[in-house]
């Protein structure tokens, strides 16, 4: 399995005026800088946590179906799942109903029954699941410990 961003978050969790008031620096020589700083420690934070601090759409990438019938969405928490593709033998993809699968956004798995799923027609990358997952769409709804 392997995650792709599509779309990363709209904004990060600190604006960079609230950078440079932490940061006490009353300058703007070192704006760019600061920012990509932010950024990047958002982005380390989300890689070794495996978790989205702010609302981003990912696809999943699958080669079969799961057979205990449950899909791990990394990074999480999964807010929604938009769609799912399988793919048979030429590369012609098949759109199928999101309505088969069950969110459970606590332990952000997407739970269904696997028997019911086309078996898709190539052998890697067969199935592919567009998510949105993340806390939050600004800094100020993520968790206080996460700020």
């Amino acid at each position: 399995m392997s995650s792709i961003l599509l779309t990363g978050p709209s904004a990060e969790p600190l604006s960079l005026g609230e950078a440079k008031i932490f940061l006490r620096v009353e300058h703007s020589d070192d704006d760019q800088l600061i920012t990509a700083l932010v950024a990047a420690a958002r982005s380390h934070i989300e890689m070794q946590s495996q978790i989205a601090l702010l609302t981003q759409s990912w696809r999943i990438v699958l080669d079969c179906w799961p057979r205990h019938g449950r899909i791990s969405v990394r990074p999480g928490p999964l807010k929604a799942l938009n769609a799912v593709r399988v793919y048979d033998f030429n590369g012609n993809a098949y759109a199928i109903d999101t309505q088969g699968f069950v969110p459970d956004r606590g332990a952000s798995v997407l739970a269904f029954v696997p028997w019911a799923m086309p078996a898709p027609g190539r052998a890697a990358a067969g199935i592919e699941l567009d998510v949105i997952v993340g806390f939050a769409d600004a800094g100020s709804d993520l968790p206080e410990a996460m700020v």
